[in-house]
């Protein structure tokens, strides 16, 4: 995986019986784990490209030609929520469908098959024909309910309960969000080249006046803005490598120990994108971490610029990140071909969850568009528009 080191090979296989968003949950989690994950497809759906963006692989099941080259390596296999027809297929060995032969060939290996029964797909199966369908199956499969296969696999409980809980909680953080202080989540940032002082002491007085959480400005400007921000409790974030991300690592660090030593308390670095698209991303992660070490614990924010990412670079960059170190992934430079869209913010969320943070930023101009990207999972916004947003106006238009 080109310098993403996944501990083992698990193969889920996605059954018709079973819902693709609890799929897709699923693979998400394992993901977060970095593990190295595949993902069968029974029959082709709509589900099947969002799924490509936490899976290494994705595979149908009628391309599945190879099943003893596709099971080298294969730690275990689970097949969640099965129906009547697909046990009576597995303790038959009916290898008509491709993924089927999957696991009749997993099972002659000694390879682990842990399956979980839809219990609606058993209802044609009732008194002792389900039973001794239910007992066959478990002769030659592990029969688990959906929190002990989800406990096995090491992730957050997938069943039907746990995720109407997690949406019922996610109801309850968007109504507490109406009420929130959002001031508290901008960086009110200015990073145009051509920011004069005069510029930089009015972005200091309106983030004093507003109580915003930082002000975000190139390294030139550091020493400024700690000055003019001294007992406001303002922080100071700066940028580094910004915006292209192609400076070697040790000119990140260094322009980071200057920044700290200016008075930064924040530093969003851009990633290097193009090892990234390389797939080099053992070279991406010691980028990071560079910085990361370099800035002598303050926090550290990793911008990923999406626009240029695919979903799965995308998600394989949360993770070097987070291995790296680092506190926060961050959309964008908002000097690139787009800015934070809804989808990235909840995407680089789940991937991370509650082992980093995420900043929006790019294109974020009024309170509405704020407030949706806070209820995805952002906890900080990064945005020349902040006194627009908390005095709910339309944005201005303008870049950072």
């Amino acid at each position: 995986m080109n310098g993403v080191p996944y501990r083992k090979k698990i193969v889920i296989i996605k059954t018709p019986s079973f819902e693709g968003i609890l799929f897709r949950k699923m693979l998400l989690a394992l993901y977060n784990r970095a593990e190295r994950t595949e993902a069968v497809y029974s029959y082709r759906s709509a589900s099947c490209d969002d799924a490509r963006r936490c899976a290494d692989h994705v595979h149908f099941d009628e391309d599945l030609t190879a099943p003893l080259q596709f099971l080298a390596d294969t730690e275990y296999i689970a097949v969640p929520e099965i129906d009547a027809g697909t046990a009576s297929d597995i303790v038959r060995f009916n290898s008509r469908k491709n993924y089927i032969k999957i696991l009749v060939e997993a099972l002659k290996l000694g390879i682990p098959v842990a399956v979980t029964l839809n219990e609606a797909g058993f209802a044609g199966r009732t008194g002792k024909a389900r039973n001794v369908l239910v007992e066959e199956l478990g002769r030659i499969c592990r029969i688990m309910t959906p929190d002990e296969l989800a406990g096995h696999m090491g992730i957050k409980g997938y069943e039907k309960a746990s995720l109407a809980e997690e949406v019922k909680k996610e109801e309850m953080k968007m109504t507490e969000n109406a009420e929130i202080n959002i001031a508290k989540y901008i960086d009110h940032t200015l990073l145009k080249p051509q920011a004069s002082i005069e510029d930089i002491k009015k972005l200091c007085a309106e983030a004093s006046k507003y109580s915003f959480k930082a002000v975000c400005v190139n390294p030139y400007h550091v020493k400024t803005c700690k000055q003019l921000l001294e007992g406001s409790g303002v922080l100071v974030a700066t940028v580094i490598g910004f915006p292209l991300g192609a400076n070697r690592p040790e000119i990140k660090a260094a322009e980071t120990e200057k920044a700290l030593a200016d008075g930064a308390d924040e530093f969003d670095m851009v990633l290097n994108i193009g090892e990234v698209k390389s797939g080099n991303f053992k070279n991406a992660e010691d980028d990071i971490r560079a910085v990361v070490e370099a800035a002598g614990g303050k926090t550290v924010k990793v911008i990923l610029e999406t626009c240029l990412l695919t979903d799965e670079e995308k998600i394989k960059a949360c993770i070097i990140s987070q291995r790296a170190g680092a506190h926060f992934v961050k959309t964008s430079t908002g000097f690139s071909t787009g800015g934070a869209t809804i989808g990235d913010v909840y995407l680089m969320k789940q991937t991370v969850g509650d082992s980093m943070k995420v900043k929006a930023s790019g294109g974020v101009k009024d309170y509405d568009t704020a407030l949706k990207m806070i209820e995805k999972g952002a906890e900080r916004i990064g945005t020349s528009s902040g006194i627009n947003i908390v005095e709910k106006k339309g944005g201005s238009g303008e870049k950072y």
